[in-house]
């Protein structure tokens, strides 16, 4: 086994092997595995690549509602900490924010106020990047 850094001659097998994923379907595209940012590699062996491996400074942000009932609150609190949070993550260098919800209200509104984009048509996450 070797580990490498990926190179461009990696993109079309990298393609390939995401045409190909039928446990993700419709979730990956080749272009976070080029941002700037992030660290992609590839572990390979006498057969070639067996797997590419995205590394990102990702900031994951789960919480628990103190009283999930009270939409006009939570709204609030979720304005004042995803300010706060977007902030906090610029400055220390992060490149994206994701948020996993399954909460069709909770997802639409963290599209609209903050521009969040689905990851995937099956993906729970929701992602930001800065």
């Amino acid at each position: 086994m070797n580990i490498r850094p990926m190179v461009n001659d990696d993109l079309s097998g990298l393609q390939a092997a995401i045409d190909a994923d039928h446990w993700h379907p419709g979730v990956w595209t080749v272009e976070p595995f080029c941002q700037p940012n992030a660290m992609t590699e590839v572990v390979e062996d006498s057969n070639g690549p067996a797997v590419y491996v995205l590394f990102t400074k990702t900031l994951r942000i789960s919480c628990i509602w103190a009283d999930g009932d009270n939409n006009s609150r939570n709204a609030r609190a979720i304005v004042y900490g995803m300010k706060d949070a977007i902030s906090k993550a610029k400055g220390s260098g992060f490149t994206e924010i994701i948020v996993e919800s399954e909460h069709p209200p909770l997802r639409e509104f963290l599209e609209k106020m903050f521009g969040f984009k689905p990851r995937g048509e099956k993906s729970k996450d929701l992602v930001l990047t800065l």
